[in-house]
This record gives C-alpha cells, structure tokens and sequence, in this order.
C-alpha cells in the first residue's frame, strides 16, 4: 500500500513470480543415479516443483552427471515420462 491507502500497481520487474528459476543438481555413480531416479526424479516432477517452475519464461533445470550415468537415466521409465508429459 502507498502512503494514500491505496494498493500499489505490481511492477513486473520485482514481482517474484516472473522472476526465472534456475534449478541445477549433480548425480553420478550407479548407486546415487538409482536413488535419482527411484525417488528424487518422481518428487521433481510433481506438480509444485519442476512443472510449476517450467511455466516461468527463462527458467531451467540442469542435471550434471556424467556420460556413463547419463545412458542409464535416458533409458529409465521416469525420465521418459518426464519426456512426454504435458
């Protein structure tokens, strides 16, 4: 409110909700990428977290892993349903 009682216009330049996000998490070696992808990539993907996130323009989600751990995580069924969800 400003100093009349009346609200103040929204500036989207402040306004936290067109504020990008940017999400970055490092996964490597088998036993860490199969935690990954049996319980972290499940609850990403609900639809408060990275969903909600991908609705705000410029926001990203890295994944650093590397090449070996990669191909199993490309390969897993909750990576893939992540590929094709709407």
């Amino acid at each position: 409110m400003n100093t009349l009682g009346k609200a103040k216009k929204a500036d989207p330049a402040t306004d936290l909700a067109t504020i990008p996000i940017y999400f970055s998490m490092v996964v490597w070696g088998g036993v860490f990428t199969s935690f990954f992808l049996e319980f972290c990539l499940p609850s990403l993907l609900a639809d408060r977290n990275i969903p909600a996130i991908a609705k705000r323009r410029g926001s990203k989600f890295v994944l650093h892993t590397s090449a070996v751990d990669l191909l199993q995580i490309e390969k897993s069924a909750s990576f893939l349903g992540a590929c094709y969800r709407e």
